[in-house]
């Protein structure tokens, strides 16, 4: 039979504060956050966050890459819809190791390339 525990008011106050307190550092911060940002941009507003020119936000627009709202000729950008465009479109690098498991033979054979002298050698040096 399973033992129950039943902690006086002082450990359950203890408790709830505790669990209230990490909810607050973990939870509040973000919450803020979200709550004073700014949730639409206007073009020269997203040209700014997204580092790009009108034009190619423009682009962007046009092709579907990029949500938006218009109201009249006024164009507006939703800040999700451009954070999610940073994620659609992040790229994770991955270590090239290739050239670490070339034998002597391919090496000779790269190297023999015209314009590819030493190409293996520079590579294992600059990564």
């Amino acid at each position: 039979m399973p033992k129950i525990y039943f902690p006086s008011q002082a450990e359950f106050e203890d408790i709830i504060e505790l669990k209230f307190e990490r909810i607050l550092s973990d939870k509040l911060p973000a919450l803020i956050r979200k709550a004073t940002q700014k949730q639409y941009f206007t073009i020269s507003d997203a040209c700014e966050l997204l580092s790009c020119s009108r034009r190619h936000l423009l682009y962007l627009r046009q092709s579907g890459q990029i949500n938006f709202v218009k109201n009249g000729k006024k164009i507006f950008f939703k800040r999700e819809d451009l954070e999610a465009f940073f994620d659609d479109n992040y790229i994770e690098t991955v270590k090239d190791t290739s050239l670490d498991s070339l034998t002597p033979g391919e090496v000779k054979e790269i190297n023999e390339i015209p314009g590819m002298e030493n190409f293996v050698e520079w590579k294992k040096n600059n990564q």
